[in-house]
């Protein structure tokens, strides 16, 4: 007599577990986190090498970039404070970007999070050395 053996019964794969509130929030927290303490990296080494920080050096390309007529508004519309509201603009395009790689990453997918990071950094980088006038370490802040 022979007896017939059976397989238990394989349990359906689970179904994509979705980010709560809290994770989110967690997410976008951990982004944030990271983005300041890069920043706080880059401005210490951008000190010690005595060049700009990240935020001034792409702020100054994005300047040297702009076509004449949004100079002229931005310098119609906020006069004196024209940088500054460059330099804010910058940040903001930072912190959301912070915040979307910060909550891709808590998705257990670490890698294209890195990857934003690194172009970020490599963007960053490159508008230091591309600049008018840069010099040999320029690159080093954004990079770090």
């Amino acid at each position: 007599m022979t007896e017939t053996v059976t397989n238990p019964p394989t349990a359906p794969a689970p179904l994509p577990r979705r980010a709560s509130g809290i994770d989110r929030l967690a997410g976008a927290a951990a982004g944030l986190l990271a983005l300041g303490g890069g920043l706080a990296v880059a401005s210490l080494v951008a000190a010690a090498a005595d060049v700009d920080g990240p935020l001034v050096s792409v702020g100054n390309r994005v300047v040297d970039s702009a076509p004449r007529w949004l100079k002229e508004w931005a310098v119609r519309n906020f006069g004196t404070n024209d940088k500054p509201v460059l330099l804010a603009g910058v940040a903001v395009v930072l912190v959301l970007a912070s915040i979307a790689a910060g909550r891709v990453a808590l998705r257990r997918r670490p890698l294209p999070a890195v990857i934003g990071v690194a172009v970020v950094g490599v963007l960053g980088a490159l508008a230091a050395v591309t600049r008018t006038g840069s010099r040999g370490v320029d690159w080093l802040p954004p990079l770090v």
